[in-house]
């Protein structure tokens, strides 16, 4: 059984068993619109606007006020000083090598 007549015998196959008319069944309810759909990614995408604009808003203070109370905690204004100055020259050197061209 070669060419056309496989391909009959496995649609007369398939056609028995209903797996041609399974592929036929479409579910409309299931799947909405695309306007529908546009409409329901715009609310999602309010919602994770405003949940990034949150994280962001509680960044900032976090990471200052956290920085506040570890020099207060400290106590010996040398070490501040020496603890800033390291830190500050960690940034400038992983600025400088982001920053330098390949």
């Amino acid at each position: 059984m070669g060419g056309r007549d496989a391909f009959e015998a496995h649609d007369h196959y398939s056609h028995r068993h209903g797996a041609r008319h399974s592929r036929r069944i479409r579910l409309p309810h299931l799947w909405p619109d695309p306007k529908t759909a546009k409409g329901i990614a715009d609310y999602i995408s309010l919602i994770t606007d405003i949940f990034l604009r949150l994280i962001k808003m509680i960044i900032a203070p976090l990471v200052f006020s956290t920085l506040v109370v570890g020099v207060a905690h400290m106590g010996d204004t040398k070490a501040v000083g020496r603890i800033g100055a390291k830190a500050m020259a960690w940034f400038v050197a992983h600025h400088w090598c982001r920053c330098s061209p390949a």
